[in-house]
């Protein structure tokens, strides 16, 4: 019987799950991470001027894996044309494989502008050391911690 109560107990603290200061004893990825830098840059991060003159600024983002094989990217990003500021975020999910001890490869299916596209995505291995990881996002080292 203790075994059973010691076993629910467990069960229900990892359903808690999200808690950045809970101290994971396995190689899961579950949970929230949150971005730190852009391009090696602390956020806010603002980019170079673009071709029509606008410049981006990344405020935020997060990456979240539900343990079941699905995970959900958000990244806050401002445009800025002169007076004319306009949020356009990306989001995007997908499916992963693997583990932080295998190591982790994203399968993205891009849902920027919120609808699906249903292109066809390559594949984005990522890194995880302790409780940080890494992946280039369209040439952009993106880092993330929980």
């Amino acid at each position: 019987m203790r075994a059973l109560v010691a076993g629910l107990a467990l069960v229900a603290l990892a359903a808690c799950g999200g808690d950045s200061s809970t101290a994971r004893t396995s190689d899961s990825v579950s949970g929230t991470w949150t971005l730190q830098t852009y391009n090696g840059r602390q956020l806010p991060f603002t980019g170079s001027p673009n071709g029509d003159g606008s410049v981006n600024r990344v405020d935020a983002g997060t990456i979240s894996f539900d343990g079941k094989a699905t995970y959900a990217l958000g990244i806050k990003i401002v445009n800025t044309l002169g007076s004319t500021v306009t949020q356009q975020d990306y989001n995007e999910i997908g499916s992963y494989t693997g583990t932080a001890t295998t190591g982790v490869t994203l399968k993205p299916n891009d849902l920027s502008g919120g609808k699906d596209t249903g292109g066809s995505y390559s594949t984005v291995p990522v890194t995880i050391t302790n409780n940080t990881l890494s992946f280039s996002q369209q040439g952009k080292i993106l880092v993330f911690t929980r």
